[in-house]
């Protein structure tokens, strides 16, 4: 999901979608570094809050251009191809 903007209406019905079929979720909300660090905290808690995230989901935020949450991303990845 775009980190700069509250989840929108088609990222909240996917994510319960997965939640219905009992999938474990892991969120990648990217273009995090067009957040100001200061504002970083209180975007997060919107959009937890808006998706109501539960215990064993996951929310990554990811930036193609400083590359942070790469390493968590990948680690994710190869988490799930090893299961």
């Amino acid at each position: 999901i775009d980190f700069r903007h509250k989840p929108s209406s088609d990222d909240l019905l996917m994510y319960r979608f997965l939640k219905h079929l009992a999938v474990p979720v892991t969120v990648v909300a990217t273009k995090m570094d067009k957040v100001g660090v200061t504002k970083r905290a209180h975007q997060t808690k919107i959009i937890e809050e808006t998706l109501d995230l539960v215990l064993g989901d996951e929310l990554i935020l990811f930036s193609s251009v400083t590359k942070a949450g790469k390493k968590a991303v990948q680690d994710q990845l190869e988490a799930l191809i090893k299961e």
